[in-house]
């Protein structure tokens, strides 16, 4: 087992998780949410909140089972698989680990070859992932977001939020809070900005598509959207080919990385590590983004350590 580290987010904030998963035996937490799908029997139907997003714009929704609402905390996972095998099971199995942080909502992306999949609603991670769902979270890349509020959740609003752009698909998930998302949010609304959802992550996610289309990359704009940002957050985003973890220069919101044979992982919570069988490596700088490609492996950028 992984030793814990004391990333625990002040106020309750969201965990983060990124991995390259790889085949091989099951984890104890693994194994224990599979008997709880297997021994449910109350299991919600496949159709409980699917979306598959497809390159060729083909836009399915398979309906909504209305799913209890509950007080929790933010929870988000990433993984990414650089050997290409599918992270779903490990999303859910973080995920479940990562259940005490947010009983309201959650959520999981993962990307196939551009093709997203999307499953999100109202509800426990075992009410809302059953063993049919979890088939199909296909893909080497992946995140996932665990929610706390007094009730229950607007579709729009539950994350991972995903949506496309000149340069493809971005999906995102972020703890904490941005004290001046209001103000960017009214810039943008002037500027002609259409949003889906209150979330300062929609406002992020504009920043960034908006930066893409003058610099030379997804890590050169989460940068550049960093110097407009104000506030204690960490986030994961996710383009078609990287995956990218963020924290704030203060530090005040946690975020560790972890890896699992050549999967990459990042968790606010060590906790998720164990549930997947990953090892802790470290804790990520305030102030760092790390990005993850097959191409260039694991990069870390470190423009804003020391800008508290």
């Amino acid at each position: 087992m992984v030793a814990q580290t004391g990333v625990e987010g002040a106020g309750g904030g969201v965990a983060l998780v990124g991995v390259h998963a790889q085949g091989g035996a099951v984890s104890l937490a693994a194994q224990v949410l599979i008997e709880v799908y297997k021994a449910g029997g109350a299991a919600p139907a496949l159709g409980t909140g699917i979306y598959d997003q497809r390159v060729q714009d083909e836009d399915v929704f398979r309906g909504v089972v209305p799913a209890p609402g509950g007080a929790g905390i933010d929870v988000h996972l990433r993984l990414v698989d650089l050997g290409g095998g599918d992270v779903g099971k490990d999303l859910c199995y973080g995920l479940f680990a990562l259940q005490h942080r947010g009983h309201m909502s959650c959520g999981i992306v993962t990307n196939d070859d551009y093709k997203l999949t999307r499953i999100k609603d109202n509800g426990h991670v075992n009410d809302v992932f059953d063993v049919r769902a979890i088939e199909r979270l296909k893909g080497k890349i992946g995140l996932g977001h665990v929610r706390f509020t007094g009730g229950a959740d607007l579709q729009e609003n539950i994350q991972p939020i995903t949506t496309r752009y000149c340069k493809g698909t971005i999906s995102l998930a972020k703890n904490g809070f941005i004290t001046n998302a209001e103000t960017l949010r009214t810039a943008l609304e002037d500027d002609g900005a259409i949003f889906q959802s209150t979330r300062d992550t929609e406002v992020i996610m504009h920043l960034i598509a908006r930066a893409r289309t003058t610099c030379p990359s997804a890590e050169t704009s989460m940068l550049e959207v960093m110097e407009s940002l104000e506030g204690a957050y960490s986030m994961i985003l996710m383009s078609p080919k990287k995956l990218m973890a963020v924290r704030d220069p203060r530090g005040f919101r946690p975020l560790c990385m972890g890896r699992k044979g050549s999967a990459v992982v990042f968790a606010s919570e060590s906790c998720a590590l164990d549930a997947m069988g990953a090892e802790f490596e470290r804790d990520i700088e305030p102030g760092e983004l790390v990005c993850v490609d097959m191409k260039n492996g694991v990069r870390s950028f470190r423009d804003f350590c020391g800008a508290r």
